[in-house]
């Protein structure tokens, strides 16, 4: 909840004792926002929130709690939307097959790729299939030989 009692005060007068507190009210800013995300739920009394929900935008993974809520004032720690891998180009020297268009590969994600004639992974079969990762945004690619 968004009401937290701060200090209690006892003040006496007369023959009885009475309690006073005093309420805060802690609010939490309605504009947060996600780098390559949108809110797409928010639950609010009046003016003051308390939760938000996020998703990431297309190809984007999403890093972290999906919904958040106001803590004294300061929202939880905010989720991150995770670039995708956008495979145009792969260097020569890992000798594989090029790809007919852009390939986008989610974060944590793999990708197989066909080595080029005469190639191969060198594992424990010869293979001409290999699997590069994505990784923060970067695809690790594979190395035939």
């Amino acid at each position: 909840m968004w009401i937290e009692i701060q200090r209690f005060l006892m003040r006496r007068g007369g023959h009885s004792t009475t309690l006073a507190l005093e309420f805060v009210m802690h609010k939490c800013k309605a504009n947060v926002k996600i780098e390559n995300g949108d809110r797409i739920s928010e639950k609010q009394e009046g003016d003051l929130f308390k939760e938000v929900t996020f998703q990431c935008r297309r190809s984007y993974t999403l890093e972290g709690k999906e919904t958040v809520r106001c803590r004294n004032g300061n929202w939880e720690e905010l989720p991150k939307c995770l670039k995708p891998c956008a495979i145009e180009n792969i260097p020569e020297k890992h000798h594989l097959e090029k790809l007919p268009s852009t390939v986008y590969v989610e974060e944590g994600k793999t990708y197989r790729f066909t080595c080029k004639s005469r190639y191969y992974k060198d594992t424990w079969y010869w293979s001409t299939n290999v699997e590069g990762i994505c990784k923060n945004g970067h695809m690790e690619f594979p190395t035939c030989k």
